[in-house]
């Protein structure tokens, strides 16, 4: 059966998100980690973040007993005591089973970090994720010695299996069919020494800027370039070997904008992301700030939303509750930060229980 990972942000809205998943979706998922980064991230604050990530993870341990982590977004140059962030992650992680990541794009700082510490049995797992992004795949020849001594130091230090990772990033600006042969070209060759127990693919179609989607006051139904690689793929590859993921209903470039409240509201533009078959029907709003309904745009944008055919109706998740409950105008009032938990939310429980790939 194949396998569904999302990549999240480590954040509240993601990390909530998981929790809120209906039990027979849960037990389907694991999730992909990264520790979020914004622009003016410091030591005290990464090491608050830390913390804060393992405190919730521990209480999450029952429904997600394995997940993947990773630091793909934080600086080379952020360190805790001088120090790869790892050493201080693996503390805090104690005895919680995650699956460490490591690349041919990371400093040796980092992948040391996580040879040590597999070495000194302060990781629980034997698993090591090797995750690669466009610049590695382009030829399995040009970066096969460089794999072939990353996975021999990683054997030396304990790890037993290995999972590659094909990430694909933000793949909305390529053609799915080049892209798609590119793929399979590696993976196929990749595969062939059987150096890897399993292969994920994974990408999104979103920007980190909207605007380049989608413009202000319009919808549309984006065609998901992550899905459509995919079904490319799937004839050649096997659902017990590679698996499919994505970054759900948010950019895998996403950062968070540091400008202040007063100015953020009026460059924000709401806009609701809702899944269904290939794309995401995305719909925008105008600025918060200037807009006559200001957020009272998610309400109207919810009401729409219900009314679609596409719409699962209430109690398929708490994303489906939570736009019924705003298209009526109760509740809370609606922020760029609260739609993400409910809408991350039906995508990964859409995906798990309705989508083709995995029905």
């Amino acid at each position: 059966m194949r396998k569904y990972t999302p990549f999240l942000k480590m954040k509240v809205n993601e990390l909530g998100a998981i929790e809120s998943l209906p039990s027979d979706v849960g037990e389907m998922v694991r999730p992909f980690f990264d520790l979020p980064h914004k622009p003016d991230r410091t030591e005290p604050d990464l090491i608050t973040l830390i913390g804060r990530a393992a405190k919730k993870m521990r209480k999450l341990e029952k429904a997600v007993p394995s997940f993947f982590l990773d630091l793909y977004d934080i600086p080379d140059a952020l360190t805790i005591s001088g120090a790869s962030p790892f050493y201080f992650l693996v503390g805090e992680f104690s005895g919680l089973d995650f699956i460490p990541v490591v690349g041919l794009d990371r400093t040796s700082a980092y992948v040391d970090a996580v040879m040590a510490s597999r070495s000194k049995s302060l990781i629980v797992s034997r698993v090591l994720a090797i995750r690669l992004v466009q610049d590695d795949f382009q030829s399995y020849t040009a970066i096969k010695s460089d794999l072939d001594g990353l996975i021999a130091s990683a054997k030396a230090a304990g790890f037993q299996s290995f999972i590659l990772v094909v990430d694909m990033r933000v793949c909305g600006n390529q053609l799915p069919a080049d892209l798609a042969k590119l793929v399979e070209k590696f993976v196929s060759t990749a595969s062939a020494n059987k150096m890897f127990s399993e292969v994920i693919i994974t990408g999104s179609t979103i920007p980190a800027q909207i605007g380049e989607l989608i413009e202000t006051e319009s919808e549309s139904h984006v065609e998901r370039h992550e899905i459509e690689v995919f079904k490319i793929l799937n004839g050649s590859l096997s659902p017990g070997y590679v698996g499919f993921g994505d970054y759900t209903v948010v950019s895998p470039n996403y950062s968070d904008v540091t400008l202040p409240p007063e100015l953020l509201r009026n460059v924000t533009a709401p806009k609701i992301c809702y899944t269904y078959g290939d794309v995401h029907f995305i719909t925008r709003g105008g600025a918060l700030k200037t807009h006559k309904r200001g957020s009272l745009q998610y309400n109207d944008m919810a009401a729409d939303i219900v009314k679609k055919s596409f719409f699962r109706k209430a109690g398929y998740s708490l994303g489906e509750d939570f736009l019924i409950e705003k298209s009526k105008m109760q509740g809370k009032e609606c922020t760029p930060s609260s739609v993400l938990k409910p809408t991350i939310c039906t995508h990964m429980t859409y995906m798990v229980r309705d989508h083709p790939l995995f029905v």
